[in-house]
């Protein structure tokens, strides 16, 4: 029988109101414990990419950070200004934010670029790369059967779409003022 690296203990007893012990309902009592095993790393696994399918941004601090200002006074680049000092790679995007326009999808990156700067102290961020991106997948199902006198008649009909989000790259920089 092959080794489990997941077990499994018993559910502690929970106190009710009047202070009497009830053991916690277990809904996999009948499942072997190699099924259990499976259902509980499943149910991590879908809480993993649950989360990580929300916004993230990373960061990578290559000179040398200021002191923190308003996502609002970082200005946008799309080329280099005449003097600039690096403060930091950042990448992101807009998954997680429930957009669907091309554009709201863009605003969202955008000030998400402009927020990690700002936390850097950087007032200017020069975007160097910014797309579309598959973020997941929407889909349904719809199917019906039914028979009598011998036949038997069903149908279906499934629609899938995948949904995208838009990824950018961006370097945090802190413009000196001519």
């Amino acid at each position: 029988m092959p080794r489990s690296f997941l077990t499994l203990a018993p559910a502690p007893a929970r106190a009710s109101r009047s202070g009497e012990r009830h053991a916690s309902p277990d809904r996999t009592a009948g499942a072997s414990p190699r099924t259990r095993a499976v259902l509980r790393a499943g149910a991590m696994l879908m809480s993993i990419a649950v989360l990580g399918a929300c916004a993230s941004t990373s960061t990578l601090v290559t000179g040398k950070p200021r002191a923190a200002i308003t996502a609002d006074q970082v200005r946008l680049y799309t080329h280099p200004p005449r003097q600039y000092e690096e403060i930091a790679l950042i990448q992101s995007s807009s998954r997680g934010s429930f957009t669907f326009s091309d554009q709201a999808q863009m605003d969202v990156l955008v000030k998400r670029l402009k927020e990690e700067a700002a936390k850097l102290g950087a007032n200017g961020v020069l975007l160097e790369s910014a797309g579309d991106v598959p973020s997941g997948s929407v889909g349904t199902g719809v199917g019906t059967g039914g028979g009598g006198g011998g036949g038997f008649t069903f149908g279906g009909i499934g629609l899938s779409t995948t949904t995208t989000a838009k990824a950018g790259s961006a370097r945090a920089i802190f413009v000196q003022q001519e």
